[in-house]
């Protein structure tokens, strides 16, 4: 397990970086059409922290202004990007008797450390999505 926070949660690790602005189209998974205009990497965190079907981390995304070449497609699957897997992935965590809880989505798990539920210095929180990245 990775202990993942120090100060609060550590949302981005330092190779998910990237500018939460970024501004992204993605496929909707329940129409298949591309969204009618782009949302920032921070509004995808949201709507994947809501629990909805239509985007998901196997949501098909395109970077605006990204000009595709040889070695890149235009669209890649959300969870290929750092920060978005995260926010997509299932997150586990430990109370105070040392036992597993979860998963819980990042919006849950942030809810949690707020009420005091996890505490930077007492809890172990990792997500099995990540532990081979």
């Amino acid at each position: 397990a990775k202990l993942l926070f120090s100060n609060g949660i550590k949302t981005m690790t330092e190779s998910s970086a990237c500018r939460l602005s970024e501004l992204y189209l993605y496929q909707n998974a329940k129409t298949g059409q591309p969204s009618a205009t782009p949302v920032s990497v921070e509004q995808l965190c949201r709507i994947l922290g809501t629990g909805t079907t239509h985007v998901t981390a196997n949501t098909m995304v395109w970077k605006v202004g990204e000009t595709p070449t040889d070695d890149a497609q235009e669209w890649k699957v959300l969870k290929d990007i750092p920060v978005l897997l995260e926010a997509s992935a299932q997150w586990y965590c430990t109370n105070s008797s040392g036992e597993s809880k979860g998963p819980v989505n990042a919006k849950a798990l942030e809810h949690r450390r707020r009420n005091g539920e996890i505490s930077s210095e007492k809890t172990m929180v990792w997500s099995p999505q990540l532990e081979s990245k």
